[in-house]
């Protein structure tokens, strides 16, 4: 029992910086992991957390504790659980420049450009099936898509990148709509004349 509440400890540590909840938490699964029921549970919480696009944003000590928990609640309880190993991933339909691109980076606050990669479209479905998140990048009159390498260490900030995503990419297509616009009439002014 003491591996499986060594690594309860680290995974309440991980999921959330409030020292209060943090004991909270540990407290609460100490208490209710005995529960064949609140286990079974518990593991389809995590694998749902887990099929989150999202999820592959967070650093990899939160997958290998997750791991960890898993295989100890199974060696305390002799039982089975498995985690869940098909990963939903998304791309995002707006095919943006690679101007817009940068503004993305820049607003989502990434700074580490090493791990940027370029795919192309018709490796959509497996870039899907490996739990990445990317977008269309629209360049040089061909369509690819190009992942967003965000890393981040809260799993309790996933929601909230995932609606900064969003919303600079509405932003984004906003500017460049209205832009379009203005031009357009830019150029039907011209013709009047």
């Amino acid at each position: 029992m003491n591996n499986l509440v060594n690594t309860i400890e680290i995974y309440s540590d991980l999921m959330t910086s409030n020292n209060h909840e943090k004991e909270n938490l540990k407290e609460y699964l100490i208490e209710n992991i005995k529960d064949k029921s609140f286990r079974n549970e518990f593991v389809n919480e995590i694998n749902d957390f887990i099929s989150s696009p999202y999820f592959s944003f967070l650093e990899s000590n939160y997958k290998a504790t997750i791991n960890e928990l898993i295989k100890n609640i199974n060696e305390q309880f002799k039982e089975k659980h498995i985690l869940n190993k098909n990963l939903k991933g998304i791309v995002y339909e707006s095919a943006i420049t690679l101007g817009q691109y940068a503004t993305l980076l820049d607003k989502l606050h990434v700074k580490d450009m090493d791990n940027i990669f370029i795919y192309d479209i018709k490796e959509k479905n497996n870039f899907i099936n490996e739990g990445k998140v990317g977008i269309l990048l629209n360049s040089d009159n061909e369509v690819n898509i190009i992942d967003i390498p965000v890393s981040i260490n809260d799993p309790l900030q996933m929601k909230i990148i995932e609606e900064q995503i969003a919303s600079i990419i509405t932003q984004e297509n906003i500017k460049e709509n209205q832009y379009e616009n203005v031009q357009f009439e830019q150029e039907n002014d011209d013709l009047e004349i």
